[in-house]
């Protein structure tokens, strides 16, 4: 199995915090953990998408989808040879992606012809995954307010009040 990930370019820094490539020959099926992490990512699946362990079954997930936050642990395992890119994005990165308020995803995988249909398309490779992607797909950067009360929350351990991060944002605690 190989893993690499790689960082996108200075003025897409706000929207995406990297790419990710995972790519291997499925040879060894044993499940994987994955941990909760708190990021929404694109999954871009080339050869044979990954299963999941859902309710007590291995279940294929989706080719190209649009992955929530997790809440608990996921198990994945290769069903055969794997070529995955992954866009992890910064908590306003979807709503940019989209361009307008997302669902909660919370740990689902939703197709992404049912978000983004012109971003589902003409997709070859993970090498097409970058930057240049990106850049055609944006729909908007995020809000300045949204990122400084995100950074609060990160720089105080989620430990922030409320009229205080009102207070940074410039916004009321009722909007907030």
């Amino acid at each position: 199995m190989d893993y690499t990930e790689k960082e996108p370019c200075a003025s897409l820094a706000r929207v995406v915090e990297c790419y990710w490539f995972l790519r291997g020959d499925g040879s060894q099926r044993e499940p994987r953990r994955i941990v909760p992490d708190g990021r929404t990512e694109v999954v871009l699946n080339f050869a044979q998408p990954l299963e999941q362990w859902t309710d007590g079954v291995w279940v294929g997930q989706p080719r190209f989808f649009f992955a929530g936050q997790i809440t608990g642990p996921l198990q994945l395992r290769p069903a055969g040879r794997f070529d995955i890119a992954g866009i992890r994005l910064r908590p306003a990165g979807a709503r940019c992606l989209v361009g307008q308020p997302m669902p909660a995803p919370g740990g689902r995988m939703i197709p992404l012809h049912e978000l983004i249909p012109e971003f589902a398309h003409g997709f070859e490779s993970a090498a097409q995954v970058g930057d240049g992607l990106v850049s055609a797909h944006l729909k908007c950067l995020p809000d300045a307010r949204v990122e400084k009360a995100v950074a609060e929350l990160i720089a105080t351990g989620g430990n922030a009040s409320i009229p205080a991060i009102a207070e940074t944002t410039g916004w009321s605690t009722r909007h907030l």
